[in-house]
């Protein structure tokens, strides 16, 4: 993180509500857009945003200065957004509605929304959010092999998926 992150962080830890505000000015894009590739719902989106910057504007004390606030802020996305998916035992059945519904999508966004959730996961963080094997199994909590294992069976299906 750059300095004006890091103080940025220093000074919410602190309790001043001015410094999370930036923060979250800093993160909303991306918190929205994983929300939104791994939910494929905009409504949905939206709130689980909201809840992701409720949990981690009380979570800042706790964040370790080992780790990124990029990455701190996506580790508890994903996890607020694979609970939800546990609570409701979903997955995005139809492709179909989500192309009615976003007709801007590329055929690849597509077939990524298209993907088991723990396969569609992965994709999100290490191939649209750029996010490394390491870092990736670190928000996931999941072996670097078994990051890597879901990747190549997502990247087989969406070769698939648009005919590549």
């Amino acid at each position: 993180d750059n300095k004006l992150v890091k103080s940025l962080i220093e000074n919410a830890k602190a309790g001043m509500n001015s410094a999370f505000e930036q923060l979250f000015k800093i993160g909303r894009g991306r918190v929205y857009a994983v929300c939104f590739r791994i939910l494929a719902n905009k409504d949905e989106a939206e709130k689980m945003a909201v809840k992701v910057f409720f949990i981690s504007w009380q979570q800042i004390k706790f964040m370790r200065s080992s780790i990124t606030f990029s990455a701190w802020l996506t580790g508890i996305t994903v996890y607020t957004v694979l609970e939800l998916l546990r609570e409701k035992k979903t997955e995005i059945e139809d492709t179909h509605a989500a192309a009615e519904q976003f007709p801007a999508l590329s055929p690849l966004e597509l077939a990524i929304l298209s993907l088991p959730q723990d396969e569609r996961t992965v994709v999100v963080l290490h191939d649209v959010e750029n996010y490394t094997f390491v870092e990736t199994s670190d928000i996931l909590g999941l072996p670097p092999a078994q990051i890597r294992e879901l990747l190549n069976k997502a990247h087989k299906k969406l070769i698939r998926e648009i005919g590549l």
